[in-house]
């Protein structure tokens, strides 16, 4: 009987194997489009300038770039969880 039990607990587990973190694109995407803040700061403040050695114009404005796309970052805020069990079936067959 306790030789069951353990069976049907281990069976039990199978599904929380399935669950699959979200890449970390996916999060920042979901993170900027539930705060509410415009022009996606997060994905923006990641990009590089094309050209280190340009005019020092360029390096200025982008400087002012990241210090904008940096005061937009603080203002994003985790977003509740959506876990959607009802859209998930524990099939095998399902994906």
């Amino acid at each position: 009987m306790l030789g069951g039990f353990a069976v049907a607990f281990l069976a039990s587990l199978v599904p929380l194997a399935r669950i699959s973190m979200p890449a970390r694109e996916e999060a920042m995407r979901r993170l900027e489009a539930t705060s509410g803040v415009p022009h996606r700061p997060a994905t923006a403040y990641e990009d590089k300038i094309a050209t280190e050695d340009g005019p020092s114009d360029s390096r200025r404005l982008w400087a002012a770039h990241r210090a904008r796309m940096a005061a937009l970052i603080r203002r994003l805020k985790m977003p509740t969880p959506l876990p959607r069990w009802n859209a998930r079936s524990f099939s095998p067959y399902a994906r």
